[in-house]
């Protein structure tokens, strides 16, 4: 089976210049947990929901005080550069393989000829169509 016949088309998607308040508001209201990163519809990074959890440490020097000015960060500076993606035509076993690899959640699924950002594979999309073969 291809990466393209699992993957959600049209995922949500952000740009490196929003902020991360941006971006949390869009994961929450979208209830996705991973946005690929988008400029001139080419992937050129990803954000996911475990690249936001450092932020809301509490400051160390001041206890239960979180510091609210990091939410006007912009994307780029906290998004995973050089993102791992598959063309269409990949196999799902490929992406099962480099989801456990490299510990990630989501890959997202660019088109082979230009690398324009078509979709986003999630090991939930993997284990839904596992548990329709059991």
């Amino acid at each position: 089976m291809r990466v393209a016949e699992l993957m959600t088309e049209d995922p949500i998607i952000i740009a490196p210049g929003a902020t991360i308040a941006e971006a949390l508001d869009r994961m929450y209201s979208h209830d996705v947990r991973h946005l690929p990163v988008v400029k001139h519809g080419r992937l050129v990074g990803m954000l996911s929901d475990r690249d936001l959890r450092g932020l809301f440490v509490p400051d160390p020097d001041v206890p239960g005080l979180f510091d609210a000015s990091r939410m006007a960060m912009a994307v780029v500076d906290l998004m995973s550069n050089n993102p791992i993606s598959l063309p269409t035509e990949a196999d799902v076993d490929d992406a099962i393989e480099i989801i456990l690899e490299h510990h990630i959640g989501a890959i997202p699924i660019v088109e082979p000829l230009d690398g324009t950002l078509v979709g986003i594979v999630s090991y939930t999309d993997i284990l839904r169509e596992a548990q329709g073969r059991f």
